[in-house]
C-alpha cells in the first residue's frame, strides 16, 4: 500500500470503530479505500452523526483519500445541496 492509503486505511478504521460505537452501522474499510462512490457515502454517514471526533476524521479522509480532492467546507456545501435519503440510515443495521 501507498504511505498515503496507509494513512488513509488507519482514519478509516477509526472511523469505523467509532461509528460502529455511535450509530451501530459498519463499513468496509478496504472497499472505502479504493472506491470513490463509498468513501463519499462514509464521509457523509459520519458527518451526519455530528460527533466532533467523527467530523474531524471525515475531513481527514477527503483530505487523505487520492481521487477526492476537495477542501472540507466545499464537500459540506455539497452534502448540503444533494442530501442522501435517512430511510436506510434509520433501519439498516
Amino acid at each position: 500500500m501507498h504511505v498515503n492509503n496507509d494513512q488513509l486505511f488507519a482514519v478509516l478504521g477509526r472511523v469505523y470503530v467509532l461509528l460502529r460505537r455511535e450509530t451501530h452501522r459498519m463499513i468496509d474499510v478496504e472497499w472505502a479505500v479504493v472506491n470513490t462512490d463509498y468513501a463519499l457515502e462514509v464521509i457523509h454517514l459520519a458527518r451526519n452523526t455530528k460527533n466532533s471526533d467523527l467530523l474531524a476524521l471525515a475531513n481527514q479522509i477527503q483530505l487523505l483519500h487520492p481521487q477526492i480532492k476537495r477542501d472540507p467546507s466545499a464537500a459540506d456545501s455539497v452534502n448540503e445541496a444533494s442530501p442522501a435519503p435517512d430511510k436506510y440510515f434509520q433501519t439498516l443495521r
